[in-house]
Parts: C-alpha cells; sequence; structure tokens
C-alpha cells in the first residue's frame, strides 16, 4: 500500500523517446539549437561541439538534455540545479542527495538512426539501447547476414543457432507477423536487432560497457513473445506540463485533509463514538459506511476532475510488440535481472534492461553505485520495483522539439528565445 501510495504521488519511473526523421522536428530544433545548447554547463556544451556532423551534435544535444528534465522531474527541483557526473567509462549518472521516494534515481540514453531514447528509474537500476534497421543506418546498404557474420565474436552459439533459424524462417512461407511494419526488415535482422540491443542495454545497466567483453559472455534466452499489444503512445500537451508538478504535490495534502475532517464528521470523537455503538450499532454502521461510500466517491469524483485535466493526449500506433528475456553471464543465470523488448515505428528495437544495485561495475570509490542511497535491496524489493516498472514502462512517451523546450522553460531551464 505505501508503495501505490508513493507511485500515485511521485513520477517513479520514464520513457521517453524523440524522432529527429520528420524535417520539421529537425529544422526546429537547428533553429534553436545555440540557445538550448547555453542551457548546459559549460563542459557539456564543449562535449557537443566536439562532434564534426550535424545530426550527431542534435542528437548528443537532445540525450543530455533529456537526463536533466527526467531528473528534475523525478527530483522535483530546478532544471539548472541538477548535477550530472561520469564514470570512469563515461556513463552519466546523478550526484544530487535522492529523496525517499528515489533512492537509487539512475537514468540512461541511446540514440541511433532517427531515434533518441531515455529511460529513468527511482529504484533499479536501467540500461537502454536503440537499434534502427539497417535500412535506416548512415552508409550503404549493409546485408544481415554478412553484419552478424562480421560480429560473430559476438554471439554465443545459441544465438547463432536462433540467427539460423530465423534465416531459415526467411526462405520459407511460414513467417512471423512484421510487426516492425517494414516489409523490408527480414526475420534474420530483427532476430539481430533483438540480440544486440539486449546486449548493449545489460552492458550499460552494469555500467562498464566495452568492458563487458566479449559480449558473448552474456547469452541470452530466447525472446518470450507476450501477446500483441496495441502500441499507444502518449504525446503530453505543453501547456499541461505546468500544471502536472501542483497537482501531484498537493493531491496527497488534499487528500489526507479530507479524510481528517470526513472521518471527524462521521464518527466524532472517542466518547461519542463510543455512546452512538452503545445505543444503536447496527444504525451507527449503516450509517458509517453510507458517508464512508459517499466522501469517497466525492472525494474521488473532485480528484478525478483535476487529474483528468492532466491526462496526456493520446495517439495509437497498432500491431507494435514487447518481448522479454532471460540472461546468463559466464554461465551463471541472473534471475534478478529482467529484459523487456519495444518495437517503436519505422522499425526501431529497444531493449530494456532492469536489475538491483548490486550489479553496478564502477571502479571508483566515490561513484555511481556510491551514489545510490539504497545500494542493497532484498529479493522481495527487487521483485516488487520490477512490477511497479514494468505497470509503467508498456509504453514511450513520444516528445516533439517544441514541447521539449516549453518542458525546459516550465522546469526553471535558462531559455532567452525561442525561434517560433
Amino acid at each position: 500500500a505505501k508503495l501505490r501510495t508513493i507511485r500515485r504521488h511521485f513520477i517513479m519511473s520514464i520513457r521517453w523517446c524523440v524522432y529527429l526523421s520528420d524535417e520539421y522536428e529537425k529544422s526546429y530544433l537547428v533553429s534553436n539549437f545555440q540557445q538550448i545548447l547555453l542551457s548546459l554547463p559549460n563542459y557539456e556544451q564543449l562535449e557537443v561541439q566536439k562532434f564534426i556532423y550535424e545530426e550527431d551534435r542534435l542528437k548528443s544535444l537532445l540525450s543530455r538534455v533529456l537526463q536533466r528534465l527526467a531528473v528534475s522531474y523525478i527530483l522535483k527541483i530546478p532544471y539548472n540545479e541538477v548535477k550530472i557526473d561520469r564514470t570512469a567509462w563515461n556513463k552519466p549518472y546523478c550526484s544530487n542527495q535522492k529523496p525517499h521516494w528515489a533512492p537509487n534515481l539512475n537514468f540512461n540514453v541511446s540514440h541511433e538512426g532517427d531515434v533518441v531514447a531515455l529511460a529513468a528509474e527511482s529504484v533499479l537500476i536501467v540500461g537502454i539501447d536503440v537499434v534502427a534497421p539497417l535500412c535506416r543506418r548512415k552508409g550503404p546498404p549493409v546485408n544481415a547476414a554478412l553484419h552478424i557474420e562480421r560480429l560473430r565474436c559476438s554471439f554465443s552459439s545459441f544465438e547463432m543457432d536462433e540467427f539460423a533459424k530465423a534465416s531459415s524462417q526467411d526462405n520459407s512461407d511460414d513467417n512471423d507477423i512484421n510487426f516492425a511494419r517494414d516489409q523490408s526488415i527480414t526475420n534474420l535482422e530483427r532476430c539481430f536487432q533483438r540480440f544486440w540491443s539486449l546486449k548493449e542495454a545489460f552492458a550499460k545497466l552494469r555500467g562498464d560497457g566495452l568492458g563487458l567483453s566479449p559480449l558473448s559472455r552474456a547469452c541470452f534466452g530466447r525472446p518470450l513473445a507476450s501477446r500483441i499489444h496495441t502500441y499507444t503512445a502518449r504525446v503530453a500537451r505543453a501547456d499541461q506540463w505546468k500544471e502536472k508538478d501542483a497537482i501531484e504535490e498537493v493531491e496527497a495534502s488534499v487528500r489526507d485533509t479530507r479524510n481528517g475532517e470526513e472521518e471527524k464528521k462521521c464518527w466524532g470523537d472517542e466518547e461519542e463514538k463510543s455512546k452512538a455503538r452503545g445505543k444503536n450499532k447496527a444504525k451507527e454502521e449503516i450509517d458509517c459506511r453510507e458517508t464512508e461510500k459517499s466522501r469517497k466517491g466525492k472525494h474521488e469524483e473532485s480528484l478525478g476532475s483535476e487529474i483528468q485535466n492532466e491526462l496526456l493526449s493520446i495517439f495509437q500506433i497498432t500491431g507494435s510488440k514487447m518481448e522479454s528475456a532471460t540472461v546468463s553471464l559466464d554461465g551463471v543465470f541472473i534471475p534478478e535481472v529482467t529484459f523487456r523488448i519495444h518495437w517503436l515505428p519505422m522499425g526501431y528495437c529497444v531493449a530494456l534492461a532492469l536489475g538491483p544495485p548490486s550489479l553496478i561495475v564502477d571502479p571508483i570509490t566515490k561513484g555511481f553505485k556510491t551514489s545510490c542511497q539504497k545500494p542493497q535491496l532484498s529479493p522481495m524489493e527487487v521483485e516488487t520495483a520490477q512490477l511497479e516498472s514494468k505497470n509503467g514502462s508498456q509504453m514511450f512517451q513520444m516528445l516533439s522539439i517544441k514541447m521539449i523546450l516549453r518542458m525546459m522553460k516550465q522546469r526553471g531551464a535558462t531559455i532567452e528565445y525561442l525561434n517560433e
């Protein structure tokens, strides 16, 4: 019950993605590049400007802005007060003081092709990786089989067998549902996207990145496809973000106040309650139940009308599919890590890895792992956190550039001028 209450009043997890495939979105970001860049610390501005190609600079800028926005929303602090450091393997992490509702706040970002994706968690550690279809990558077209052969040392024998099965399916008439909605993407390529995104997400969860070498050490079981979901992506109306935090902060105090007032009206003080029970216990119980029912109905209706105003506008992307997988590292099964594979529009595969802080590999004494306020979680806490995260991780919010700019302003970022 306590976890449900915390989840109701605080943002526990975030799933965001941004598409730059639209020319309008890209041009809008380019026109506001300098203004957004100035919202970052000087050292991060230099890191963004090191990239030679414009697309790389844009994705680097977006990833850093999304990190700060995620921390700002979860910790409920201004954008300019967010502190982000990096580990020896260049993994960014939040170094702000963590509150009780987000003791292990962390995030992870991945970008490839035209997509930038972020995942943030309050208790568990998260790793994310985006794998674009080969047809949407830079450079000349690459055959999926040739691409897998080049990376053969990164895959286990079981995974290579899965590639062989997928290749045989491409040569038969019994192909599975093309949930990527792109007829040019073969079963073999989708199989590669699954396994590669899982390996990268697991390595990013641990925090060692290339330190997990070779990647064949991590062997993934065949992804278990859940039922096909109608993948619902939520797009927040920009003018609603201004009121969302206020409603979340006030909702708890409003509920507690109303509960106390109505309970006092129903029962009175302890002496009156005792007398009422002595005179007519049956009538008192009936009256109390009716009053409680009426109180809850009015209370929920009142809060519901407020929250209803903050609901995100929805558009649907049909035919998407979410899968899960298991992992063994150096032949040892790791049950406390859960994986979720999301298939986004245009054939993009996004893998999420969730696990306890004990899996973090950080050589620095004062680093990412020590920033966690609760580094040791019991099996029950891990299971509960995974369940809570699962309830909130089945959809990505797809953000527009204009929305991101307004979110930054709402969180107190310094942006002098916007080119509308």
